[in-house]
């Protein structure tokens, strides 16, 4: 296992042991499904499999986190793409004790290389997903040893105007919030890093309209950030009560930390076999 291990100090008068854990891309389909989302179902477990047996790879992360943990997050991408075994999987891990979900894009993804996917796409299995899942998927809160974890949809590099006013809502409450969301947030060496010096497309939310100039048009459009993604974004990096932020999406490990002393982890795929422990003290 390859487990990252980093500590948090935020005064907790008894320490919280967190495995974070992201992007597992589970290709199950059935009867259920339609052919199509069978054979597709085929090829991405063909093309996943290079990586070892990822339903083992899971479990035994989620295993792991049961003996050694007080609690696991996983910051999205259960699923690979939409199907009716797929759902049942993110059905019975969300039911479990002590685990907490924040979704991911692939959550909505009906086939992998759909030419756009928005608001109006996320609707297509939106009531599907979150019948799965015991907490809002928009936002949601659960305090665990005295620390907030708020889970929030960011799948489409966007925030909106009630989950900030949510987000304001939990900042007035006593706890110290862990914010958990599927796409890290722009952070200036952060983004140098994942674009290669602006080689590549960074997926990161909040970018500035002027770093993703060279972006190819349609990732530019999925990607560009409107006002109120920056005034959330601005807000979650400035506030105090924020102590930091658990991300997946890039499918690399990566640490950021914003003026404020803002710490953003961004964990690696389980599919790589790869995860955060997170002591916070």
């Amino acid at each position: 296992m390859s487990i990252v291990k980093r500590e948090l100090n935020i005064g907790l008068p008894k320490p919280l042991r967190v495995l974070h854990i992201s992007d597992i891309h589970l290709t199950y389909a059935d009867s259920r499904d339609c052919e199509k989302k069978r054979n597709m179902a085929k090829g991405r477990t063909e093309a996943f499999g290079k990586y070892g047996d990822i339903p083992a790879l899971f479990d035994k992360y989620m295993s792991y986190g049961r003996e050694n943990c007080d609690l696991i997050v996983c910051t999205g991408d259960i699923m690979d793409f939409v199907s009716a075994a797929n759902l049942d999987e993110l059905r019975r891990v969300c039911a479990e004790d002590n685990f907490i979900f924040a979704v991911g894009n692939h959550e909505f993804a009906q086939y992998i290389g759909d030419p756009k996917e928005d608001f109006y796409y996320k609707m297509q299995s939106y009531t599907d997903v979150q019948s799965c899942v015991p907490t809002n998927i928009d936002f949601a809160s659960t305090v665990v040893g005295g620390v907030n974890f708020v889970t929030l949809d960011n799948v489409y590099y966007d925030f909106t105007e009630k989950q900030l006013e949510l987000l304001k809502a939990e900042c007035k409450k006593e706890y110290p919030i862990i914010l958990c969301m599927h796409t890290p947030i722009y952070e200036e060496k952060l983004f140098d890093k994942v674009t290669g010096g602006g080689k590549w497309v960074s997926f990161l939310c909040g970018c500035p309209t002027e770093r993703i100039g060279y972006y190819p048009k349609d990732r530019f459009e999925q990607q560009k950030a409107d006002d109120m993604t920056m005034k959330v974004a601005e807000f979650i990096t400035t506030q105090p009560q924020i102590k930091a932020i658990l991300s997946g999406h890039c499918h690399r490990f990566e640490e950021c930390t914003f003026p404020s002393g803002l710490v953003q982890y961004v964990t690696d795929g389980t599919y790589h076999d790869s995860a955060i422990e997170l002591l916070i003290k």
